[in-house]
This record gives C-alpha cells, sequence and structure tokens, in this order.
C-alpha cells in the first residue's frame, strides 16, 4: 500500500494551501477542506505518480463533485504555489472528471473563482476548454485510460 498517501499527510496538503496570506485563500481553504480530504484517493494520479486514476477515486469524485466543482478548481489554480507542498499536474487534474466520468464543465471554473477571462489564472482552464473542445476524446473516456503525466498545461 505504498502508494496510498496517509490522511495525515493529505490534511497536511489541504492545510497549506491557507498558508497564503490573502483572506481570500484563507475562505477557500476553510470552504475546501473537507472536500479536498474526501478526495485524497485521488491526489497520486493528479501528482502524476499513478497512470490511471484508482476506482476509488473515480467513485469519490462522481459522488462528490457537484460539492467539490469549486475546490477542484481552486486546486488546479493554485497548482504551482509552493505553499501547496504537493505537485499538481493541472492537465491530469483538469481531465480526471472526464475520465471518471463525473458531470464536469471545466469552463465554469473562471466563474466560480471569479477570474477575469484572459487573466494568467483563468488561461489554465480556456486553454483547456479550447483543446477540450477540438478533441472530445476526453469527454468520451472513461476509468482507466491512460494519460501522459509529462503533458501539462503548466
Amino acid at each position: 500500500m505504498g502508494s496510498i498517501i496517509p490522511a495525515t499527510i493529505i490534511l497536511a496538503v489541504v492545510l497549506l494551501i491557507g498558508a497564503h496570506v490573502s483572506s481570500d485563500i484563507v475562505e477557500d481553504k476553510r470552504e475546501c477542506q473537507d472536500q479536498l480530504i474526501a478526495l485524497a484517493p485521488c491526489l497520486n494520479y493528479v501528482s502524476g505518480d499513478l497512470k490511471t486514476p484508482s476506482p476509488t477515486c473515480c467513485t469519490e469524485l462522481r459522488q462528490k463533485y457537484n460539492s467539490t466543482e469549486r475546490c477542484l478548481c481552486l486546486l488546479v489554480k493554485d497548482r504551482n504555489d509552493p505553499g501547496l507542498g504537493i505537485k499538481i499536474n493541472g492537465t491530469l487534474a483538469l481531465t480526471l472528471p472526464y475520465i471518471c466520468r463525473a458531470h464536469a464543465n471545466i469552463s465554469h471554473c473562471p466563474g466560480l473563482l471569479h477570474l477575469a477571462p484572459g487573466s494568467p489564472d483563468a488561461q489554465i482552464f480556456e486553454d483547456f476548454a479550447r483543446s477540450l473542445a477540438a478533441n472530445s476524446s476526453y469527454a468520451d473516456a472513461g476509468s482507466g485510460v491512460e494519460e501522459d503525466p509529462k503533458n501539462t498545461l503548466n
């Protein structure tokens, strides 16, 4: 079970999201802490350690996507923040709902996070939405589809 991240490490990672001075980030941490802990089985995939998300990850994501959508968007937005404590592959995190067949619309992320269109923070979501529109393979993908962790939008 070496690939499972202990719950205490997950909690520490989630708590680090709030290590910023911004009151918005502190509020985001408060709002997202429980939701992101519930999705701990997905961290090995979105960090690039696994080629496919685990069945447990997909089950949790499908059950909780509506309550975690904003938090997943936030995690992708803050993926390069050193205070996060874990490297998140933006492409893998964005494709996760599609691979797990969760009803997702990544184009909602900039609005959910109040990001200005065309801003640097909104760029990953806008680029992914354009890529998704051009290539529908993610929308048709099921659990078990292999992704290349080196193919990232950073």
